[in-house]
């Protein structure tokens, strides 16, 4: 049987089209893998919930020399959880990543020794170049993300405030345009109506986080009651004053601890 040229380009064509499919459904059934946590974790589950019931409660072992308030530090946390973990065949790791559009990522994995894991990304958001400052938002970091992850809770935990935080800025924020906050005064005319980004707002928050009195400051210099509302051309000269005054106290703790 004779074949001519065209009719075998059309069968290769046509052959070819249907491997292609065949391809495409098979690369499409293939599962994709969960970024937090194994195929099965029943094991883990299990192992986890026996360990929670035997964590001992968590120390508040560190003071905020400006406010007197007690908080837990990482050590703290891993003191309180250590034993149970262990007796349940349970471990973590902590691990610093870099993306390549320059990010730094914390990833925190909870292990079972079957091999079954969860974990959380976390991005760090380094305040400055100084190390110092890096090495203190990682370890605050490390801290809130293994206690979320292990389930750990601190009594009387400063940080806990039932959402308020969180519910300012909602009251705080713009309808349609129009400023709706009753409870602050008419903004001056000529205001900045550009705010704090959300990367500057996360970064003055870091930055913040163990100084209250500061922040009360900031509400009261610029007559705002959130840092959402802080004009965006205020965020340099503010987080600039704050690291300098952090400074200052650092260096005043450490003058009065050698004298």
């Amino acid at each position: 049987m004779d074949v001519s040229l065209q009719q075998l380009l059309d069968f290769v064509k046509a052959y070819s089209a249907e491997v292609l499919n065949l391809s495409t459904e098979n690369i499409k059934n293939i599962p994709k893998e969960n970024p937090y946590c194994s195929e099965q974790v029943n094991e883990l589950a299990s192992a986890l919930s026996k360990a929670q019931v035997e964590y001992a409660p968590v120390d508040f072992t560190q003071v905020n020399p400006y406010t007197g308030k007690r908080y837990p530090e990482l050590n703290d946390v891993i003191e309180a959880i250590r034993p149970a973990i262990a007796k349940y065949n349970l471990s973590f790791t902590q691990i610093l990543l870099a993306t390549d559009d320059g990010q730094r990522l914390l990833l925190t994995r909870l292990w079972h020794n079957s091999g079954q894991w969860i974990g959380s990304k976390n991005r760090i958001v380094a305040p400055s170049d100084d190390p110092h400052e890096y090495d203190s938002i990682v370890q605050h970091h490390k801290k809130i993300d293994l206690m979320a992850l292990l389930g750990v809770a601190a009594a009387n935990d400063p940080s806990d405030d039932d959402a308020e935080r969180a519910m300012k800025r909602i009251r705080n924020q713009e309808i349609k345009g129009t400023d709706l906050d009753y409870q602050q005064a008419p903004k001056p005319k000529g205001t900045p109506t550009s705010l704090v980004t959300k990367d500057h707002l996360e970064e003055l928050e870091i930055e913040l986080e163990e100084y209250p009195d500061l922040l009360k400051n900031i509400y009261k210099k610029y007559h705002i009651e959130s840092l959402a509302d802080l004009p965006d051309c205020e965020y340099r000269k503010t987080v600039d004053k704050i690291r300098q005054i952090k400074e200052l106290r650092r260096t005043n703790i450490v003058k009065d601890t050698t004298d």
